[in-house]
């Protein structure tokens, strides 16, 4: 590995993260130690120190880290951004609206969105059109998390939304990939832009707040999860939570929850064009869908579809902390302030784990293979204290979502060119996927 005697690896990192990551490992072993201009660094791969980071020595390790620092211009002080006492009490607020009888009922609205695309799609199917599935998911995640979330039907306002969730996600991914970015409130031509598209979000979101607030003091506010999140009080002090903190977690539900399952169901659709026996497989399975009746627990084989897919394309290909004290990690020694690298990215591709680790193969998640395996050689939802409070929501949509349209069509790749992944904050298709829906027999 070239090591720049003043950037250190930072132009190996920027040119090609992905490909970094993983020959860093290969090359160097499962604990690297890294140097970007003056930041230390460390990479972290085997499921024992991934294990320990992220779990039993989370305390050590925080989340003031340049990406994090970056998101909070937009998510604020969320779960996701948020520490220490203030995070523990935000997530004991929470939790209640992720309950598996409210994700249940959440799963109605899944199934209404997946089944009006189905419609949407057979059109396209007689027209022999081609789609870009990427922009397909992303547009049904963003109803279904504002159909679930919010209570509101904005779906006038999708192009505004999407177009300004874009412009977050490459801006913020380009601020923290650099020594030096120029602070949001010194009117540059890009911060200008970028600004206006946190104030896109914000609108809408402090909007539908002030709406629900107004609607429960006339007793009909809608069943939803803002209406939880407004009613939820802390068990220990009774306190709500405040807009401002409603905005920032509603933001970060918003941001996270549409996002991520997007990008897992498009990765999906493309993983079944590329192997036809696992595509047949899957529409056997669902060949006797009824939709009406539809119960994610009871599709084994398009569970097992999905967690291959997050495990050859997780949508949070990287997780950072910040070493807070002097570390010492199954014999590598970690210094105070070096920010340490676990990436799901890396670890699920890793060979002493993972037989073929770049093949698509399904029956890797049977019950019995997943049992011997450790328990962080998979983690695309992290682990530990932080482990992603939306895993059951995510879920959920996912397997309802690829239910629902495998059962109804097969998707080609209209393309010859390659599909590759393009790690931004989440991990996304570079470019269109198009892809042709073919109406199944």
């Amino acid at each position: 590995m070239i090591r720049d005697p003043i950037l250190g690896q930072y132009r190996a990192l920027r040119r090609d993260p992905l490909r970094f990551m993983l020959e860093s490992r290969r090359d160097f072993g499962d604990a690297v130690p890294m140097r970007f201009g003056w930041i230390k660094a460390c990479l972290l791969a085997d499921p024992a120190r991934v294990r320990h980071v992220l779990q039993d020595g989370a305390k050590a390790y925080s989340k003031q880290t340049r990406g994090l620092d970056k998101l909070r211009l937009v998510l604020g002080n969320g779960l996701l951004t948020s520490e220490g006492t203030f995070w523990l009490r935000q997530r004991r607020i929470m939790q209640p609206a992720f309950h598996k009888d409210r994700i249940r009922e959440a799963s109605l609205a899944m199934k209404r969105a997946a089944l009006d695309l189905a419609e949407q799609w057979e059109r396209a199917a007689d027209a022999n059109v081609e789609l870009d599935v990427a922009k397909e998911m992303m547009a049904l995640t963003l109803r279904i998390v504002c159909d679930t979330l919010l209570g509101a039907d904005v779906r006038g306002r999708t192009a505004d939304i999407a177009g300004a969730v874009n412009t977050v996600i490459h801006d913020i991914n380009e601020r923290t990939r650099v020594f030096f970015d120029v602070p949001i409130n010194v009117p540059t031509r890009r911060n200008r832009t970028l600004q206006k598209s946190i104030d896109v979000l914000y609108a809408i979101v402090n909007q539908t707040i002030a709406e629900h607030r107004a609607a429960l003091a006339h007793g009909e506010a809608p069943r939803d999860l803002l209406t939880l999140m407004l009613l939820a009080k802390d068990e220990e002090t009774g306190a709500c939570m405040t807009d401002e903190q409603l905005r920032d977690e509603v933001l970060t539900v918003f941001l996270a929850g549409h996002e991520t399952t997007a990008n897992a169901l498009a990765w999906s659709f493309y993983c079944l064009s590329k192997n036809p026996t696992i595509d047949r497989t899957l529409a056997h399975e669902l060949s006797s869908l009824d939709s009406d009746k539809l119960d994610p627990a009871q599709l084994p084989y398009t569970n097992m579809v999905i967690k291959e897919v997050m495990r050859l394309y997780p949508p949070a290909w990287m997780i950072g902390r910040q070493a807070e004290q002097d570390d010492i990690v199954d014999g590598f020694r970690i210094a105070r302030g070096t920010l340490v690298f676990v990436s799901p990215y890396v670890t699920h591709r890793h060979p002493d784990l993972w037989e073929n680790p770049e093949g698509f193969d399904p029956e890797r998640f049977t019950p019995e293979r997943e049992a011997a395996r450790p328990r962080f050689a998979y983690f695309p939802f992290g682990g530990g204290p932080r482990f992603c409070i939306g895993q059951g929501f995510a879920n959920v949509e996912a397997t309802t979502i690829l239910a629902i349209l495998a059962s109804r069509f097969r998707l080609d790749l209209a393309t010859t060119r390659d599909v590759v992944p393009e790690p931004l904050i989440t991990l996304r298709p570079r470019g269109p996927l198009l892809m042709r829906i073919r109406r199944r027999a």
